[in-house]
């Protein structure tokens, strides 16, 4: 068992495929990293199960490429106002500093907003009996990020927007409670 399970939503009716208790109908995630290349463009790369989700994600990756050739062309068509990302542990502290046991305590909470898939791939490997699922990673830019650290006495918040190049409110990011 993993010691941090992170879990993704999407905004725009996009449904993952997780199954239980508080992150139905979230995706699951495998890795992801976010960085801040030499062009000045922000960078979200996230590899997943394929899921539920994975049409969606696809059609709006295609969207973005071939915006003339795919249906809609409208700027909102295109565009996946927010994905949120919780990274959670299992018995860790809760708000009020107890230890649950079993219960998923997201400890890091991410919110991307004006996302846009620039780039999806997809890939199997029949390498591990136990996982046997294709796996996708989507690369996703973003104008604006948001971040919560959620420690009991040790809270962490912070809002940027990459547009605008100043610090935003982490209230603009509506967390719910870890």
């Amino acid at each position: 068992m993993p010691l941090v399970d992170a879990y993704m939503s999407y905004s725009g009716g996009i449904v993952g495929g997780y199954k239980n208790g508080r992150y139905k109908n979230c995706s699951e995630v495998f890795e992801f990293s976010y960085s801040l290349p030499g062009d000045g463009g922000l960078v979200l790369s996230v590899t997943k199960p394929a899921d539920k989700a994975s049409n969606m994600l696809y059609y709006r990756y295609l969207q973005c490429r071939f915006k003339d050739a795919v249906g809609k062309t409208d700027i909102k068509d295109r565009t996946i106002d927010e994905i949120r990302m919780d990274l959670c542990r299992r018995g860790d502290f809760n708000s009020d500093g107890s230890v649950s046991a079993d219960e998923l305590i997201a400890f890091v909470q991410y919110c991307f907003k004006g996302c846009r898939i620039l780039s999806y791939s997809t890939a199997y490997s029949n390498n591990d009996a136990d996982d046997d699922i294709p796996e996708e990673t989507i690369t996703v830019g973003f104008k604006e990020m948001y971040m919560k650290y959620n420690r009991p006495n040790d809270p962490s918040e912070f809002g940027w927007s990459f547009r605008e190049g100043k610090a935003m409110p982490v209230a603009n990011a509506k967390f719910p409670k870890a």
